[in-house]
C-alpha cells in the first residue's frame, strides 16, 4: 500500500513540460496545482496598467479572466471555484483596482524546505552501464607467426622481431607498449608489423 503521508516537491519548470502544456480544459485539481505553481515564492513588485503592486510570498496577481484563459474556463466558473477554495480556507482573495490578489493560506506548508524530510522529486539520472570486460584471446606462438607470415611478404626478414614482440606481450600480461590490453591481437599485430625492422634477419630463430 502506498504511503499517503508526507509531501513531494514539484519544480516550477514542470509548467514547461509537454504533459502540463497539453491543450485541455483544466480539472479543479489541476487548477489548484496551477495556483500553487503560479503563486510568488518571494516578494516582488509588478506593474499592471501603470499601477505598481507589491506581491508578497504566497500571493499572486491575476484577473479572473487571466485564470480563465489558463484553465480554459468561463469567468463565472473561475469565480465559483475561488469562492469554494475560500470557503475551505485554502485561499483568500482581495479585489485590486486592475486585478485580483489571491493569497494561498498556509503557503509555507506547501513550499517550506524544512519539510523536505519527506519525498523530494528530483530529475532521474540514468544509471551508467558498466562496460563488460572484453574477452582476451592469446594465440600460441605458432598461430601468431603463421598469421604474420600470411599478411607480411617480409615475414622471413622480420621473424625474429615478431617472436620477440610476442614474448614481450606475454611478459606484459598481453598488453601493448601503451600498457593497454590487446583485445584483437590480429589487428594489433598488423599495426605492429610495419614497425618491425627487416634487419632482424641476423638473429632469426626457428620455431
Amino acid at each position: 500500500m502506498a504511503n499517503n503521508k508526507g509531501w513531494i516537491s514539484l519544480h516550477r519548470q514542470f509548467e514547461e513540460h509537454w504533459l502540463w502544456n497539453e491543450k485541455r480544459v483544466f480539472s479543479k485539481a489541476e487548477a489548484w496545482i496551477d495556483i500553487l505553481m503560479t503563486t510568488n515564492h518571494s516578494q516582488q513588485k509588478v506593474v499592471i496598467k501603470n499601477a505598481l503592486y507589491t506581491v508578497k510570498r504566497g500571493e499572486s496577481l491575476l484577473s479572473l479572466k487571466s485564470w480563465g484563459l489558463r484553465w480554459k474556463w468561463e469567468k463565472s466558473k473561475v469565480r465559483r471555484f475561488l469562492d469554494t477554495l475560500e470557503k475551505d480556507e485554502m485561499i483568500t482573495t482581495k479585489n485590486e483596482t486592475q486585478t485580483t490578489r489571491l493569497i494561498v493560506c498556509n503557503y509555507d506548508n506547501y513550499q517550506t524546505l524544512g519539510n523536505a524530510k519527506e519525498t523530494v522529486v528530483k530529475p532521474i539520472k540514468p544509471i551508467p552501464q558498466a562496460n563488460p570486460k572484453p574477452k582476451i584471446e592469446i594465440p600460441s606462438l605458432r598461430e601468431f607467426c603463421l598469421y604474420a607470415e600470411s599478411r607480411d611478404n617480409d615475414y622471413k626478414l622480420k621473424k625474429s622481431g615478431i617472436v620477440l614482440k610476442y614474448n614481450a606481450w606475454i611478459e606484459n600480461k598481453w598488453r601493448n607498449g601503451f600498457n593497454k590490453p590487446i583485445v584483437n591481437w590480429k589487428t594489433t599485430l598488423l599495426n605492429t608489423l610495419v614497425h618491425i625492422p627487416k634487419e632482424w634477419k641476423k638473429t632469426e630463430t626457428r620455431l
